[in-house]
């Protein structure tokens, strides 16, 4: 005879509840540095998720913002999320001379 905790016999009822027992894809979103638009753009499998900022700050604090609505709405995901983040760009620093 196998036994179940109920915490195990409730993982199907609750995900169909939209609680995220066992996160099937991995969320991330990269930010990259546009030169010529000087702003930091977006890629990432978030759905819905665009992002364009004036500055990294911007970028993450919008990101904060909008990327729970739009897995809730998009992606059926409720309760905290781990989505990695990134940021790629160049520096032209100036050296003291």
């Amino acid at each position: 005879m196998s036994r179940m905790s109920s915490d195990t016999k409730d993982i199907g009822s609750a995900a169909r509840r939209g609680h995220n027992w066992a996160m099937a894809e991995k969320y991330h979103v990269q930010a990259d540095w546009d030169a010529e638009a000087r702003v930091w753009v977006s890629t990432t499998n978030i759905p819905g998720l665009v992002v364009e900022a004036d500055t990294l700050p911007e970028f993450i604090a919008l990101v904060n913002e909008l990327a729970p609505d739009l897995l809730r709405e998009n992606a059926g995901i409720a309760g905290p999320v781990p989505v990695e983040l990134k940021a790629s760009g160049t520096l032209e620093l100036a050296a003291a001379s």
